[in-house]
């Protein structure tokens, strides 16, 4: 592929890139854009993207805006220059004999007949030099109107006004003003820092996260898609629409339309190595266990414990919204939701992989989550079992451990899903969810009421994602008792104790 090829599909991806920026916000509740066009030709040479606002946005002048439209003029490397000729060079935006700044002056007249307020933003991820570099300010990328028209006559500033006024065959500096003060030039983000910004975007409107790992990204390439099927604006309502039918909604948008603090847990080091770089703040117990096994039995509740509730009540205090990493044993991820119960005040979700599980609770219940629930009546006794398989069946290590070690289990209870158990079961947060619901909905006539109740032993095989979401509805059940499994097969049971809740 030629360097020129592959330049141009780069352009057409960081374009792609600043859409997304834009139009997420489409679904966050408060926010303030209307509709989000690409490659919307409503005004020629600034229609790569185009946003027009509810209620008119403040510029740096206290003036009312209702649109922004973009222009990108991307480069790879960091070479040429951008300087005030080439807004005056047909050829600076590919063409023969119009210039960006004879379009500039044809879309300003044009926007001020439709009484519309706008600015036109040249977004140029390449240096910027000589007196344009002079003229920008940096409170809002525009031109210094009081440096360029401070009438002088011999400096370069006044070579620049003269220039521009000559090539729009304007008659006075006043014109020329007019046609230049909404103009704003940005010397932009890298295409990764662009990236960046669009997962945070995605994030906060609910969709499914930028992944980064895969050399073809759905982002870059669906609003070419959309340009091609002639719909090149979006409002709410079809971008909702859209995102319903390419299945990239994974849960609700932020209610605050703020990027959610990232909190973590780590109990083990591996796949968890980089936590500290990719969460706000983080607690980490691996200096509890060897491995996945804990140090000692009493650590459960002398430390570890301890230390996790002190964590999630000093770094989620004051915080509307958090995405919770989870790098910990099963016990430590029903821990944590069992901290943030069902009443708590701030909007939480799990991180699975790479996805937050932001549950969408709009979201119509339309399947059966379970097989039909397995109930082994064991003997004369006070205490309900809980055996969820999800990843892989452990009816039989459960049944066994039960029998031998736990006399004062009188029911198990096996819950399995619909399907085959695997890694992947679990579709999302929305779907983990509705799986905990069903769960607790199943437990709860099995044990009992009042003096007699008994307390729920849980074993799972899940994804800490859904055993998160079972932690946030347990309160319901009473006493809950948690175990974890034995990894290595080193211990004499399949199951070991671990935290009581409750």
């Amino acid at each position: 592929m030629s360097s020129a090829v592959a330049a141009g599909l780069m352009g057409h991806d960081y374009q792609a890139r600043m859409f997304w920026t834009y139009a997420a916000q489409l679904r966050v509740p408060g926010s303030n854009i209307a509709k989000v066009g690409y490659e919307y030709d409503l005004i020629r040479a600034f229609d790569d993207v185009v946003v027009h606002y509810e209620r008119p946005v403040i510029d740096e002048h206290y003036g009312d805006v209702d649109v922004d439209f973009f222009q990108v003029k991307y480069q790879v490397r960091q070479g040429d220059g951008f300087t005030w000729q080439a807004l005056i060079d047909p050829a600076f935006i590919n063409a023969t004999s119009v210039s960006i700044l004879q379009r500039l002056r044809d879309a300003v007249a044009e926007q001020a007949a439709l009484q519309k307020c706008a600015r036109f933003i040249l977004v140029a991820p390449r240096p910027i030099e000589g007196q344009l570099r002079l003229l920008l300010n940096n409170a809002a990328d525009a031109i210094d109107m009081s440096r360029l028209f401070d009438g002088s006559v011999q400096t370069e500033r006044a070579k620049v006004r003269t220039e521009w006024r000559k090539h729009l065959n304007l008659s006075s500096d006043g014109e020329l003003r007019a046609v230049v003060a909404p103009l704003r030039i940005r010397q932009s983000r890298s295409m990764e820092e662009l990236q960046h910004d669009v997962d945070l975007r995605l994030r906060e409107a609910g969709l499914r996260p930028w992944r980064a790992e895969e050399r073809a990204n759905r982002y870059d390439d669906l609003p070419k898609k959309l340009v091609q099927a002639r719909l090149k604006e979006l409002d709410r309502e079809r971008f909702e629409r859209l995102m319903t039918q390419e299945q990239l909604i994974v849960g609700p948008p932020l209610m605050t339309g703020r990027p959610a603090r990232r909190l973590g847990v780590r109990s083990y080091m591996r796949y968890a190595e980089q936590m500290a770089d990719e969460t706000d703040d983080m607690c980490c117990l691996v200096e509890n266990f060897n491995g996945r096994a804990i140090l000692r039995s009493s650590l459960w509740e002398e430390r570890v414990r301890p230390d996790l509730e002190a964590f999630l009540t000093r770094a989620a205090a004051g915080t509307d919204a958090v995405d919770l990493h989870l790098a910990t044993h099963p016990s430590l991820a029903f821990a944590a939701g069992w901290h943030f119960d069902m009443k708590a005040h701030v909007d939480i979700a799990p991180v699975q992989g790479r996805e937050v599980w932001r549950p969408d609770l709009r979201a119509p219940r339309t399947e059966e989550l379970w097989q039909k629930c397995v109930v082994e009546q064991l003997r004369d006794a006070p205490d309900v079992a809980l055996a969820l398989s999800v990843t892989h069946d452990i009816r039989g290590d459960v049944e066994r451990f039960v029998l031998d070690r736990l006399p004062g289990v009188g029911t198990l209870l096996h819950l399995a899903l619909r399907g085959q158990p695997g890694q992947g079961s679990v579709r999302d947060g929305t779907h983990a969810f509705r799986l905990a619901e069903a769960a607790i909905a199943t437990v709860l006539p099995q044990i009992g009421r009042g003096p007699a109740r008994g307390q729920v032993h849980l074993f799972t095989a899940a994804p800490n994602g859904l055993i998160f979401f079972l932690g946030r509805m347990a309160r319901r059940l009473g006493r809950v008792h948690l175990y974890e499994h034995d990894w290595d097969g080193q211990a004499p049971d399949a199951y070991a104790p671990s935290l009581r809740l409750g």
